[in-house]
């Protein structure tokens, strides 16, 4: 079965994503591709909106998956190209899996955002500031081959803490030439004065230089093993 017990189990191959350019019915397209491999994003909850804690609602657990040769492709460089393998808007586990040679394809390198993106963020009201960080997890996985600035990306919701944790993966990373401010995994903070509580420890990285790009206002390390 590829869903057991609210996991997934399924390779994700040779997929992927092209924005669209121009004018689409009179509209400029929004121009983005978001998840070559999968793209999630909570449900809509009863009666409306989210309430309490949203690092609670369950994560979409990604367990022994295979993501390879999926691809997240623009043409026009005001687009972005995010996620070549996966892009998560709700909380996600992911778990002894392997992303291999995927590609996120920009006519500048500056733009390709990741191999995956985590931003978990939940509506709690109508108001500006009304998504609500949620949670990323990250445990025994393998990267390798893929060519996006960062193998993980994890982006800070509106409001709300979020808690970030990377245990015991590989991370065989080279880094793109263009982009001396790149590296593995990257915490993009909101703009606000929220935070992520990170927890890492026992990773392997291949590349020599900085292995996370954090900021240090909006991160809050309650674990640091590398």
């Amino acid at each position: 079965s590829l869903i057991e017990h609210g996991k997934i189990l399924q390779s994700f191959i040779n997929n992927q994503i092209r924005s669209m350019n121009g004018n689409i019915n009179g509209e400029e397209s929004a121009g983005q591709a978001d998840g070559g491999g999968v793209f999630i994003e909570p449900g809509v909850p009863q009666p409306e909106y989210y309430s309490g804690d949203v690092r609670n609602e369950p994560p979409v657990i990604f367990e022994q998956c295979y993501f390879e040769g999926n691809r997240a492709i623009v043409s026009s460089a005001n687009h972005s190209a995010s996620g070549s393998a996966l892009f998560s808007d709700a909380n996600v586990l992911i778990v002894n899996s392997v992303f291999a040679n995927n590609r996120t394809e920009h006519p500048s390198i500056s733009d390709n955002q990741a191999t995956v993106v985590m931003r978990p963020q939940y509506v709690i009201n109508d108001q500006p500031g009304g998504r609500n960080a949620g949670r990323g997890l990250l445990i025994n996985n393998t990267f390798y081959g893929n060519n996006s600035y960062a193998e993980v990306r994890f982006q800070l919701a509106e409001s709300g803490p979020a808690t970030f944790a990377v245990y015991n993966n590989i991370f065989d990373y080279n880094k793109p030439s263009g982009r001396p401010d790149a590296a593995p995994i990257k915490i993009n903070d909101s703009g606000g004065n929220n935070k992520v509580e990170l927890y890492r420890g026992a990773n392997l990285f291949t590349n020599d230089d900085n292995h996370w790009i954090i900021s240090e206002q909006n991160t809050d390390i309650k674990d640091d093993g590398e």
